[in-house]
């Protein structure tokens, strides 16, 4: 398990703060790309958001503190096999060890299969497990272009394993429309729905009070995140998505996290920096939800 150095790692945190024992949680890049299927380029993402991150301020203005106090530390990026079903074991194995060794894995992918690997990981070492999945998409195929697990199955396929709870959604399939009416294990709540003030936090008492957090980074609209694979309009903004994260940190216990699905072009580097500071603050509620 190869650990970066501070000059490397997620937002340059100095050592020993990004030293690996003492860190509560540890940052998995994951650059997976194999069954995108529209804009490329997800398997850059890890990257791009690790390079923003130096810029991002270890001092957080909404907390009023410094999350990387609680230790942050990084792993170098995994080196994975192509195919799906050789690389969810290999991504499994290293959440396995960082469960193991009671840390939070939190993952940068990389397309949203990854999630999967993350699932199963977590399944196996806590006893009850609920799935919150933030995306504009429903990801809920029984199969897409002829395979069962890829980005666009990957709610389906985690929800055969854990309940869950995709929030932000807003486009869908007839098929996965279907699926939906008859899954009682899934409950879906729109982008509009939640923009309307829909009532979402009720719903999260049906879940287990461990949580497999899972943040498509298009939830957000493309006027803030055009640097996606997939770009629906009517998305979730900013603000919305972080009082969001904020409610499920108060509310649950966020076991693991990933981002994903960020697919950084040339020339908006403001997007990649939206990702890492996305994913710097969900730490800091991770570490602090009472603020």
């Amino acid at each position: 398990m190869k650990i970066l150095p501070p000059d490397l790692c997620f937002g340059q945190i100095p050592s020993p703060y990004s030293d690996y024992n003492p860190a509560g949680i540890v940052v998995i890049p994951t650059p997976y790309e194999a069954t995108t299927t529209y804009m490329q380029g997800t398997g850059q993402g890890p990257q791009a958001i690790l390079n923003a991150s130096f810029q991002v301020e270890l001092y957080d203005e909404e907390l009023r503190l410094e999350p990387y106090r609680q230790g942050i530390a990084t792993l170098g990026a995994l080196k994975l096999p192509s195919a799906p079903a050789d690389a969810l074991p290999a991504i499994e194995k290293t959440i396995r060890e960082t469960l193991n060794n009671e840390k939070l894995p939190f993952m940068l992918g990389g397309e949203h299969t990854i999630t999967l690997a993350g699932i199963r990981a977590c399944q196996s070492y806590f006893e009850a497990l609920g799935i919150i999945h933030l995306d504009a998409h429903a990801d809920l195929r029984d199969s897409y272009l002829g395979e069962s697990i890829n980005h666009a199955t990957v709610l389906r396929r985690s929800s055969e394993i854990c309940p869950a709870l995709g929030l932000g959604i807003r486009s869908m399939s007839a098929e996965e429309a279907e699926f939906l009416d008859s899954a009682g294990h899934i409950t879906i709540i729109t982008a509009a729905e939640m923009l309307a003030g829909t009532d979402w936090l009720s719903k999260l008492s049906a879940l287990p009070d461990s949580i497999y957090l899972t943040v498509d980074i298009d939830v957000l609209d493309p006027s803030e995140m055009p640097a996606v694979g997939t770009p629906e309009p009517g998305g979730l903004h900013w603000h919305d998505l972080l009082a969001i994260l904020k409610a499920i940190a108060k509310t649950k216990r966020i076991a693991a996290a990933d981002i994903v699905e960020l697919c950084p072009p040339a020339g908006q580097a403001y997007a990649s920096f939206t990702a890492a500071k996305l994913a710097y603050r969900l730490m800091g509620y991770i570490a602090a939800p009472e603020q």
